[in-house]
Order: C-alpha cells, then structure tokens, then sequence
C-alpha cells in the first residue's frame, strides 16, 4: 500500500512540477521523509533540495533579496498557511 501511495505521489509531482504551489512544496518536505524510511537517500537529498528551491522561487524564503513590494497582498490565513509551509521544510531540510 505504501508503494503504491509514493508512485502516485511521483506521479503528481511530476505533473505539477510546471507549476509548483505552496501545497507542492509541502508535499516534497513529506516526500523526502518518506524516501529516507525506503531507504532512498539520494531521492531523499534531491527531493529535499527540489523543495527548497521551489520555495525560493516561490518567494517563501530569501531574507532581504526581495523587497516587499514584489509581494501581492495576501489574506492573513494564507500568510500563515505559508509561513509554516516555508518553517516545515526548511525545519525538514535541515
């Protein structure tokens, strides 16, 4: 059954790669967990760093290399929802 969850998941990201969301970045931090107790550590490492770079792209992290106004104004919930995606998988990554 586990197999058969992480080929669909593969699946997905793969299909969803073109256009990644908050939710895909998610899901790789999982992912990469879920490779390492398959014993995939290397799948693991690239997943992790695809989720990383997803979040950059995304604007999730970067510190001060973006100015604020490069930001669209977003509800609170969603800057919640986000900043604990962007904590996950950074919390995740290291």
């Amino acid at each position: 059954m586990s197999e058969a969850f992480l080929a669909s998941a593969q699946r997905l990201l793969e299909a969803d790669q073109a256009s990644p969301t908050d939710l895909t970045v998610a899901s790789l931090a999982i992912l990469s967990i879920s490779m390492i107790t398959f014993g995939k550590d290397a799948l693991a490492k690239e997943y992790m760093a695809l989720c990383i770079r997803m979040g950059e792209e995304m604007h999730m992290y970067g510190g001060d290399r973006y100015k604020i106004d490069q930001f669209s104004p977003i509800s609170t919930e969603e800057a919640s929802m986000l900043s604990h995606v962007a904590w996950g998988a950074f919390n995740v990554s290291m």
